[in-house]
């Protein structure tokens, strides 16, 4: 769970793979389709608002812009279940 507010939520083609942004630099991921979400490491960290996210369809390219500039994306490839995204 998150207390964080979140701004933007995207969905791979296969509707069980997604990814959701918001505040404080925010990053979420679900792999079965909403049910449970884990939170994904950024590095360095990042704090800013992200507002959009958005994947190639079948989830391995991702992009998320936010606040101040920031602009994130995936390192590909990363062993499964982990994802990094780089500032």
């Amino acid at each position: 769970a998150t207390t964080a507010d979140l701004k933007s939520v995207t969905f791979a083609d296969d509707g069980s793979r997604g990814w959701a942004v918001g505040n404080d630099g925010t990053i979420l991921r679900t792999i079965d389709g909403g049910q449970i979400w884990c939170s994904v490491v950024t590095y360095p960290e990042c704090r800013e608002t992200l507002r959009s996210i958005t994947f190639d369809s079948n989830g391995v390219a991702g992009w998320i812009v936010g606040s101040d500039g920031a602009v994130l994306k995936t390192i590909v490839p990363v062993p499964a279940p982990r994802m990094i995204f780089m500032c």
